[in-house]
């Protein structure tokens, strides 16, 4: 029980590493029978995840849905597929994703969990972005927004990833509108800033400043943040190298080119 408690704790209070030691724990105690335990198999998976190991992430999730029998608990069940969901996305298992996101969103819905349905929403648009489908990803986008303008920390996840969308369909305008509250309600609520800034500098990126600022201050930044933050580095590193192939400037594109090859090394051992 005191480790159950304990990885709780560490978990709501984002000690990641702590919790996973502590959830470990009792699952080993309990002899790993996932019947017994599938709660914490999940957040077991669920931790993983936010450490940025999203493989061993889904081994937990998956077996936890497969052998757990959890058919007749359906919010936790859901609450794997909304975790799946990023896994696969993180993998690169795009059907695979938009598959168990709608899954969710069809559980969050029926049982009219607002907050929810919004972040199940958000979920699967940010499969359709990271697949490339910008015009889809802001389809459901928008459908989330509705789910959570009462949510301010999910609002302006959204309304975030709704802006990248709109950057790289050319719409600069409205991407700028977007951004603008973004950082009105970020600033309001005090929450942290560096996810729009660098939209903002992505956006001038042909700027020398803005660019400088993207590789020495935002990578850095988000590199160092927490486990899912490697994959918002690496996305940013993918724009920032494609930037400096496009003016040929070698140097920049090794050192950005070396960059992302180790956010893949940390990436694919982190865990093992």
């Amino acid at each position: 029980m005191y480790h159950r408690v304990k990885g709780c704790v560490c978990y709501i209070q984002r000690e990641n590493e702590k919790a996973l030691h502590h959830f470990l724990k009792t699952y080993d105690i309990n002899s790993g029978i996932l019947k017994a335990d599938a709660q914490i198999s999940a957040s077991i998976g669920s931790v993983y995840m936010l450490l940025g190991n999203p493989h061993r992430a889904i081994q937990h999730l998956e077996r936890t849905l497969t052998e757990a029998g959890i058919e007749r608990i359906q919010h936790l069940r859901a609450r794997i597929l909304s975790c799946l969901t990023q896994c696969y996305r993180y993998t690169g298992e795009y059907t695979k994703a938009k598959k168990v996101g709608e899954e969710a969103h069809t559980h969050y819905k029926s049982i009219c969990d607002d907050l929810f349905t919004g972040k199940a929403l958000s979920q699967i648009g940010h499969v359709h972005r990271y697949s490339g489908d910008f015009e889809e990803a802001l389809n459901y986008y928008n459908q989330a927004l509705v789910y959570s303008k009462d949510a301010y920390f999910d609002y302006v996840g959204t309304l975030l990833r709704k802006a990248i969308c709109l950057r790289k369909t050319k719409k600069n305008a409205l991407a700028k509108e977007a951004l603008d509250e973004c950082l009105a309600v970020a600033n309001a609520n005090k929450i942290s800033t560096m996810d729009i800034d660098v939209q903002y500098h992505l956006m001038t990126i042909s700027n020398a400043e803005s660019a400088d600022f993207i590789q020495k201050e935002a990578i850095p930044f988000f590199i160092n943040y927490s486990g899912q933050g490697k994959f918002t580095a690496l996305n940013i590193c993918r724009e920032l190298e494609a930037h400096y192939k496009a003016k040929g400037a070698t140097k920049k594109v090794l050192e950005v080119s070396a960059i992302i090859r180790d956010i893949y090394e940390t990436i694919i051992y982190s865990g093992s």
